[in-house]
C-alpha cells in the first residue's frame, strides 16, 4: 500500500511539472489516462456481465464506456489542439466535460438501487447510446447547448449551476450507496466511497476557473486522476486479482449464509439427539416399574382376578414390552449420530461375518443361507462397529420378511461408477457399491422411500415383529460415512437393498 502511495505520488509529481512546461500535454494525458480507465472498466463488466449479480457494477461499468467517450472528445476540443476548427474558443470543451460529468453522476445516483437486481444489458445499453448521442448532437451539429463559457467572461450561470447540481447529485449517491452497503466487500466499498469523494472536490475546482490555464485547473483534474485511479483500485484492479470480492460478493455472501445455516441445523440435530438419548434414558427405569408390577400383579393375584382383569394386565405387559423395544431402537438411532469414534480401515468380509455370528440362531430357526458373492469384499474406511450393524440390519429383514421357503441371501460387492449407480447413488462418486439381495416377500416401488423413514412400517401390527427402526438406522449409518442407500424391489419376487461408500 505504501510503495502505492509513493508511486501515485510520483505520477502526479510528473504531471504537475508537465502541467508547468506545457499545459496543453498535461491536460491531454489526464484526459486519456481517465479515457483509459473508464474504458478498462467497461470491458471488465461487459465480459463479466453473466456472473456480476450486482446491478450496481455492471451499470456503472456500462456508463463509464459513455464517459470515457465524452471525456475522449473534450480532450480533442479543448483549446489548442486544433481538431474540431469549427468549434472555436473553449465553450466546445466545456460543454462536453457538463456532458460527461452528468453521465457520471446520474449514473453513480441511479446505480446503488440496482444493488442485487439483475440488469438487462440490452436497454441499458441502448438509452445510454441514446442519450449520448443527442447531447452530442446537440454542441456538434445543432449548436444548441446551453454556452457554458465565453471569452472575456468565463464560466456561465449554467455551467456553474450545472457542476453544483453534479456535485450534489454524488453527495447523494454516497448516502444511497452506503444504505446498500452489505452488498459490497468493505475494502471495494471504501474506495468507492473516496473516488465519488474526489470527483466531488475536483468538480468543486471547476466551478473557479477563469481561463482554461487557470490553476483550478490544474488541481481539478489532479483530483479527477486520484478520482478514477480509485475507481481503478475498486473495480478493475479488484475484478482481475480478487474477483470474488467484486463479481462474487453475492455469492459469498450465500455461501456464508449456507454455512452459518448449516451450523445451526448441526447444532440444532444435536441437541435434538441428545433430548432423544435422555429422554429415551429416562423412560427405561418407569417402563421396568410398570413391566416389574403388573408381572407381579399377574402371578400374585391371578387367581383373584377374573378373566377381563388378566387380560387387561397381558396388555399392559404387552405394550411395555413394545414400549421398551422402541425406546431402545430410539437410543440405538440416536447413538449412530452421537458416536465420537474416528473412521479406520475395515475388513467388509470381517464386518459381514461377525453380522452373520451375531445372528446365528434366527439363521438356523429359518433355515436362511447366507452367500457372499466374492471370496473376499472390500476394505472400506469406517466405523467397524456401525458397519456390523448395517450388515446385521440388512441381513434380519432379509430373515424377517421370508416367504414360505428358506431365505436366501448374497451379498456382494462392485465398484461405484459415478452414473450408471442406481438411484440416490449417481452423485457418490469414486467408491464401493454393496448389495444384499434376497428371495423374500418384496417392496412396492411406491414405498421404496418410506421405509428408511423412523417407525415406518409397512405390513399390519403383529405379522411381521419389529418396530420399523432398522432400516432408519442404516441409513443413518451410511449417510454418517458420506455414502447412499436404496432398494430395488418387486412384490413376491425379493429386494436388493444396496448402499455405497466413498473411497
Amino acid at each position: 500500500m505504501i510503495v502505492q502511495i509513493l508511486a501515485g505520488l510520483a505520477v502526479l509529481a510528473v504531471f504537475y511539472v508537465i502541467s508547468l512546461h506545457n499545459f496543453l500535454l498535461f491536460h491531454t494525458m489526464a484526459e486519456l489516462f481517465s479515457v483509459i480507465v473508464a474504458g478498462g472498466i467497461f470491458m471488465l463488466a461487459w465480459n463479466s456481465r453473466r456472473n456480476i449479480k450486482n446491478g450496481y457494477l455492471l451499470f456503472i461499468g456500462l456508463s463509464f464506456l459513455f464517459v470515457g467517450a465524452v471525456d475522449f472528445l473534450h480532450a480533442l476540443a479543448y483549446e489548442g489542439m486544433g481538431v474540431f476548427p469549427d468549434l472555436q474558443g473553449a465553450n466546445a470543451a466545456t460543454q462536453l466535460w457538463i456532458i460527461a460529468r452528468f453521465i457520471q453522476a446520474v449514473s453513480f445516483l441511479a446505480a446503488p438501487m440496482l444493488t442485487g437486481r439483475k440488469i438487462r444489458t440490452g436497454p441499458v445499453f441502448a438509452a445510454y447510446f441514446a442519450v449520448t448521442s443527442l447531447l452530442l448532437l446537440s454542441v456538434f451539429q445543432w449548436h444548441n447547448f446551453p454556452a457554458c463559457y465565453i471569452e472575456g467572461v468565463g464560466l456561465t450561470p449554467f455551467k456553474k449551476i450545472s457542476e453544483y447540481a453534479i456535485v450534489l447529485m454524488l453527495a447523494a449517491s454516497i448516502y444511497i450507496l452506503h444504505r446498500h452497503k452489505d452488498s459490497f466487500d468493505p475494502g471495494v466499498l471504501k474506495l468507492l466511497y473516496a473516488s465519488i469523494a474526489a470527483i466531488i472536490a475536483s468538480e468543486l475546482c471547476f466551478t473557479f476557473y477563469v481561463g482554461v490555464y487557470d490553476p483550478f485547473i490544474v488541481a481539478g483534474h489532479f483530483l479527477k486522476i486520484t478520482g478514477f485511479f480509485l475507481i481503478y483500485k475498486a473495480i478493475i484492479e479488484t475484478g482481475l486479482v480478487r474477483p470474488q470480492d467484486l463479481l462474487f460478493r453475492e455469492l459469498k455472501q450465500r455461501e456464508q449464509m449456507l454455512y452459518r445455516s448449516k451450523m445451526e441445523v448441526e447444532a440444532a440435530n444435536g441437541e435434538l439427539r441428545q433430548f432423544a438419548y435422555i429422554v429415551s434414558h429416562d423412560l427405561k427405569e418407569p417402563l421396568r416399574t410398570v413391566a416389574g408390577f403388573a408381572g407381579l400383579l399377574k402371578r400374585k393375584y391371578s387367581g383373584v382376578l377374573d378373566d377381563k382383569g388378566r387380560e387387561f394386565i397381558t396388555y399392559i405387559m404387552e405394550g411395555t414390552k413394545r414400549m421398551d423395544e422402541l425406546i431402545s431402537g430410539l437410543l440405538a438411532y440416536s447413538r449412530v449420530g452421537t458416536t465420537k469414534r474416528d473412521f479406520a480401515p475395515v475388513d467388509m468380509a470381517a464386518a459381514l461375518e461377525k453380522a452373520v455370528l451375531n445372528l446365528k440362531m434366527a439363521i438356523e430357526e429359518s433355515g436362511a443361507r447366507v452367500e457372499s458373492g466374492q471370496k473376499n469384499l472390500p476394505v472400506v474406511k469406517g466405523d467397524a462397529t456401525q458397519l456390523v450393524q448395517l450388515f446385521q440390519n440388512l441381513l434380519g429383514n432379509a430373515i424377517k420378511y421370508r416367504r414360505e421357503e428358506p431365505p436366501r441371501i448374497a451379498i456382494r460387492a462392485e465398484r461405484a461408477e459415478g452414473e450408471k449407480n442406481p438411484a440416490g447413488c449417481e452423485q457418490m462418486g469414486q467408491g464401493w457399491l454393496f448389495l444384499v439381495s434376497d428371495n423374500g416377500i418384496g417392496i412396492r416401488s411406491e414405498d421404496y422411500e418410506r421405509i428408511f423413514i423412523v417407525f415406518q412400517r409397512l405390513h399390519e401390527k403383529g405379522k411381521y415383529p419389529g418396530t420399523g427402526i432398522g432400516l432408519a438406522i442404516c441409513k443413518k449409518i451410511v449417510e454418517r460415512h458420506g455414502g447412499c442407500i436404496g432398494v430395488k424391489s418387486e412384490p413376491g419376487k425379493g429386494s436388493t437393498f444396496y448402499f455405497g461408500l466413498p473411497d
